[in-house]
């Protein structure tokens, strides 16, 4: 189903219009933003999170990723401590999960429903 839904954002078919309760809609216009976000990022700076260069470490990607997932965790708890919340910090937290997902092949969902 969530492929349905990539394919009409990606074809410009317009807002899905699906009866949704205010935090439905909310999670809609999150991940629609994410979506975006991510792939605004991949364009402007390559395919780096999963096809990383390795000019400085020949890590495999999710190890990368994960790097990149604790530092942004480190800097949140930090933050918290002192009253800040930093929107970038989890957008980028989001995007780094989000990538690790992908690689590890975990893009159907529906057998995590309760």
């Amino acid at each position: 189903m969530f492929d349905y839904f990539i394919n009409l954002l990606e074809s410009g078919g317009g807002e899905i219009t699906i009866d949704l309760n205010t935090t439905q809609k909310s999670i809609r216009r999150l991940y629609q933003g994410m979506i975006n976000f991510l792939y605004e990022k991949n364009k402007r700076y390559g395919d780096t999170a999963l096809n990383p260069s390795n000019d400085l470490s020949n890590a495999e990607p999710v190890t990368k990723l994960l790097v990149r997932a604790e530092d942004k965790l480190s800097r949140i708890r930090i933050a918290a401590k002192i009253g800040i919340m930093r929107k970038n910090d989890y957008v980028d937290l989001m995007g780094y999960l989000s990538f690790i997902m992908i690689a590890k092949g975990w893009t159907d969902f529906a057998d995590q429903i309760d």
